[in-house]
């Protein structure tokens, strides 16, 4: 499988760096990109501490990617940095804006995603566990990332035709 993303962490500088192929270059600044954090606080963090929330960030942006390729992997993981800075850890990116879940809870209950959204974000933890287990929202789930995953591929070979 070839790779589509390639990514480092600085650890004295808190920066991690992801390199999407056939797009750009998405940073992550743990300093000014986190909520609440300074120099002084970074600086005071053991470097187990620095490894493990790089390792943290290095793992959160590009899973949102990991159904996508080039720019949308880009758009979809700069959507989640924002969220981050905006101090919003649950919220992830995607080609429409809404997950894969909302999208999938929309389909088997018939709610617009937005609807869905937010009737999953006014879950408990317990509630959203038996949703997600259910056979008809897994189907659902499967089929619309599949969805994605066939519009991303049809771009792919739109803009290598066109090229």
């Amino acid at each position: 499988m070839t790779r589509k993303i390639f990514n480092s962490f600085d650890e004295t500088a808190g920066l991690y760096t992801a390199r999407v192929v056939g797009s750009a270059t998405l940073t992550f600044d743990a300093i000014a990109d986190i909520p609440d954090m300074t120099r002084e606080i970074w600086d005071s963090l053991p470097p187990m501490g620095k490894k493990l929330l790089g390792h943290g960030i290095g793992q959160k942006l590009p899973d949102t990617a990991a159904a996508l390729r080039g720019p949308a992997a880009y758009a979809a993981m700069k959507e989640v940095k924002n969220n981050l800075r905006s101090g919003l850890w649950t919220s992830r990116g995607g080609v429409s804006g809404h997950s894969v879940i909302a999208e999938a809870y929309a389909e088997v209950t018939g709610k617009t995603p937005e609807k869905a959204a937010e009737a999953l974000a006014a879950m408990t933890a317990a509630e959203l566990k038996n949703v997600k287990s259910g056979p008809l929202f897994r189907r659902a789930k499967i089929r619309v990332a599949g969805a994605r995953l066939d519009a991303e591929i049809a771009a792919e070979k739109a803009a290598a035709t066109a090229a």
